[in-house]
């Protein structure tokens, strides 16, 4: 439920600006600018870190590490950025993995 909450004010933050209006097809996309300043001004999450799964496509996870809630943000290369996934009870420095090269 907190998920879904996080995400609807995200996306009633923004819907008021044009960024919205420009990604209509899918709502939880806009400026990634309007974006990562929402997720920064009402989450403080801040870039935790990206990869690029395609040359078109970058992924990023941005991170409260004091709440704990975390996003998932897939933006392409004119600008638009979309909400992936939300959570809560981000863990950083987890130990690797039984098998992981790392």
């Amino acid at each position: 439920m907190l998920n879904f909450l996080k995400t609807l004010t995200v996306m009633v933050a923004f819907m008021f600006t044009p960024s919205i209006a420009l990604a209509q097809a899918e709502p939880s996309c806009g400026y990634r600018d309007n974006i990562v300043a929402g997720l920064a001004e009402i989450y403080g999450e801040i870039l935790f870190g990206a990869g690029w799964p395609s040359p078109s496509i970058v992924v990023e996870i941005w991170v409260n590490e004091t709440t704990g809630t975390w996003t998932i943000l897939r933006t392409n290369t004119s600008g638009i950025a979309c909400i992936m996934v939300v959570g809560e009870a981000w863990i950083s420095g987890l130990p690797p993995v039984v098998g992981d090269p790392a």
